[in-house]
């Protein structure tokens, strides 16, 4: 895409610095714009993706377990503390732990490694 948005770019230098107004018009400064327009959201959206790939397993845990991490936090804060109470609560932790690291391992993992090669693929074939 980027190959032939130079190459349009350039006709367009040619046409203009040859003095041949007349191969030019209303519907190349459109097009212009548009592949400029479309460049810089293919590569916003490109970026996004990879940084969405890394953030989403940092802060996935967090939205996971919310429910048991906020016990955890309450139960530090109150004054009964009952160790019963925080065995269960670790527990619980260590359960959303174990399924949130199976989830990383057998459906994320093998996601987000190919969509990572595509994303790069794709962007090494914009530049090319």
């Amino acid at each position: 895409m980027l190959k032939s948005y130079f190459g349009f770019i350039k006709s367009v230098f040619i046409n203009i610095t040859s003095g041949n107004h007349e191969a030019l018009s209303l519907a190349d400064y459109f097009k212009a714009i548009g592949f400029g327009i479309t460049t810089v959201l293919l590569i916003v959206l490109f970026i996004a993706l990879i940084i969405g790939l890394f953030v989403t397993p940092a802060k996935g845990f967090g939205v996971f377990a919310k429910k048991e991490l906020a016990a955890a936090r309450e139960l530090a804060k109150s004054e009964a503390f009952s160790a019963e109470k925080a065995r269960e609560v670790n527990e619980a932790i260590s359960k959303k732990r174990f399924i949130y690291a199976l989830f990383l391992i057998v459906i994320y993992i093998p996601v987000a490694i190919p969509t990572l090669l595509f994303v790069i693929d794709q962007v090494l074939g914009l530049i090319a």
